[in-house]
């Protein structure tokens, strides 16, 4: 558009000074010199008026996409709010699908009738192949998606009775969605959280093995981060998403991929942090056989149903199957 614009500007402009010379130096002159001075100003001003649209037309499309944004926040559904408030971060809570199906889409189920149940304090991997809703079955536990089939229970409650800010405050969640954002190393992994000590972070990394990444950050905790974690490292990445999700305490962890993108001796200690963290009942998705190997318990979905459930040696042979 901006060039047919400008395309449209010469060649009126070409026009007007072609006809304007035509009148005037021909056999028969139909216009003086004045008067075709005086022409050309007013077309000339005319296409200035034309040439300042054309210079602002991106601020144009700037506000027409900024309202449709707007449009977007504004016309968002409200999340469904329950009134039991989970309270107790210290102890680990059970969960429970009975006859779950769920799909993004009316017509696009992503889980068939699935049943599941996770005792308090266990530690289950989630297993199957691209599609299988692994991703989903954690999205449904955060009570980001409410609109399901059958019935979901944590701590023995129907999911949709909590207040969700009470039970995000008590799950530690990290999935593929999350990224970084513009602002400093302690705002990315805290989220303005004012109850979550320095101490409790430093701590942490050093559990896991990342203190030596936060000791060689340019600024320290100060350093800014890029949008989305432009120019870091996919390690540097997960580190810090995995500081976000585990800093704290919380009775129930959703990890999706958590040692993905870390060093060896790194996803060991994650993984032996997990299987210690008696406060906190874990459930992750992984593709990797021996870390899912070393939980209590291996759940196999297929097409979006539970195909087995059990120790990996019981279960092993339906993954690849």
């Amino acid at each position: 558009q901006y060039w047919s614009l400008i395309a449209f500007k010469v060649a009126i402009t070409a026009a007007m000074l072609i006809v304007g010379v035509i009148l005037l130096v021909g056999s028969e002159p139909q216009l003086n010199i004045g008067q075709f001075v005086a022409a050309e100003i007013v077309i000339l001003t005319v296409i200035a008026s034309v040439e300042k649209f054309i210079v602002n037309l991106d601020k144009v499309y700037d506000v027409l996409t900024a309202t449709q944004k707007l449009d977007y926040v504004t016309e968002a559904e409200t999340e469904k709010n329950g009134t039991i408030v989970l309270q107790d971060n210290t102890k680990p809570i059970s969960v429970k699908f009975d006859n779950v199906t769920f799909g993004y889409q009316a017509n696009q189920q992503v889980l068939r009738q699935l049943n599941l149940t996770v005792n308090a304090g266990e530690k289950v991997a989630i297993m199957g192949l691209s599609g299988s809703g692994r991703s989903s079955l954690l999205r449904l536990l955060t009570g980001a998606y409410l609109e399901f089939e059958g019935k979901i229970f944590i701590a023995d409650v129907p999911i949709h009775n909590y207040q969700l800010a009470s039970l995000r405050n008590a799950t530690g969640i990290l999935l593929n969605q999350q990224d970084i954002f513009n602002g400093s190393l302690l705002n990315n992994i805290t989220m303005g959280c004012t109850s979550t000590q320095l101490s409790d972070v430093t701590e942490l990394a050093r559990t896991l093995g990342f203190d030596d990444y936060l000791a060689h950050a340019p600024n320290g905790f100060e350093t800014i981060l890029d949008p989305t974690g432009a120019r870091m490292s996919k390690n540097d990445k997960q580190r810090i998403l995995l500081l976000r999700a585990l800093v704290g305490k919380h009775s129930l962890l959703l990890l999706e991929e958590p040692i993905k993108d870390l060093q060896p001796d790194e996803q060991q200690r994650v993984t032996n942090f997990l299987l210690q963290k008696t406060e906190s009942t874990v459930i992750v998705t992984t593709d990797n056989a021996e870390f899912a190997k070393q939980f209590n318990k291996v759940v196999i979905l297929k097409d979006g149903a539970v195909v087995g459930a059990g120790h990996w040696n019981e279960v092993s042979w339906l993954f690849n199957k």
